[in-house]
């Protein structure tokens, strides 16, 4: 089996068999496998700037196993692991099973991604995850948890087929910088599905006083705008 893939974009063997002893201390029973090239390689659920995700098992479970790719900015998992845990108290996030060095296993959320979901569903059933994102957007912001990525959500949020959504990929997350998250979803949807509100009066003077604010009567009222304007598309 070819895998180079651990050690991305190397390939160095060195890489990967240190990948190999951390995921044998963090107790995966087994990597899922896919052919690539012609060849059998463990099976890739996403790659991304910091990270290569393989799908994994523990206990016969399904796991996201997301392994630090040799290029990255920042080296280690350390940090994103940190993060995750913290998002993990307000039930935010892919929960977080265990982590080392250069790996996180975390809850495989199966579904469909926010962007995908937006252009096949009602517009009811979008306000309905809208309002779902907002309010653990804003559960970040009181944990003062910044995200990094929710002004392009497209990739950042998967809907499970029962229709509940989960934040994924903390990354670009800071506990240092001003959280905000429920602004940056917000500014996201004005670039997507609410273009034609974008100079909407009441939705930018409640935008501009959850930024100013974050407290929670800023945050209903900006809510109730928002979900309401997405249901009244046509």
């Amino acid at each position: 089996m070819d895998l180079s893939l651990f050690a991305y974009p190397s390939g160095e063997s060195e890489r990967v068999s240190e990948v190999l002893r951390e995921l044998e201390l963090l107790g995966l029973a087994g990597i899922g496998v896919a052919e690539s090239t012609g060849k059998l390689a463990p099976f890739l659920l996403g790659k991304g700037g910091r990270g290569m995700v393989f799908l994994g098992l523990v206990d016969e479970a399904c796991v996201a196993v997301k392994v630090a790719r040799t290029d990255a900015a920042v080296p280690t998992m350390e940090q994103e692991a940190t993060h995750l845990r913290k998002a993990n108290t307000v039930n935010v996030g892919p929960k977080l099973f265990n982590h080392s060095t250069h790996i996180i296993v975390m809850e495989y959320v199966e579904g469909e991604t926010l962007a995908e979901f937006i252009t096949t569903k009602s517009r009811i059933e979008i306000a309905e995850i809208v309002e779902q994102v907002l309010d653990q957007a804003h559960l970040l912001d009181k944990i003062h948890l910044d995200h990094g990525q929710l002004s392009n959500s497209s990739d950042h949020v998967i809907i499970s087929p029962r229709g509940k959504p989960c934040i994924i990929d903390y990354s670009h997350s800071s506990q240092q910088r001003k959280p905000r998250n429920v602004t940056a979803f917000t500014s996201y949807l004005i670039r997507t599905i609410l273009r034609e509100r974008r100079n909407d009066p009441t939705l930018l003077t409640l935008l501009k006083q959850y930024k100013e604010k974050q407290d929670e009567t800023s945050y209903a009222m900006l809510k109730e705008t928002v979900t309401r304007l997405i249901s009244l598309l046509e």
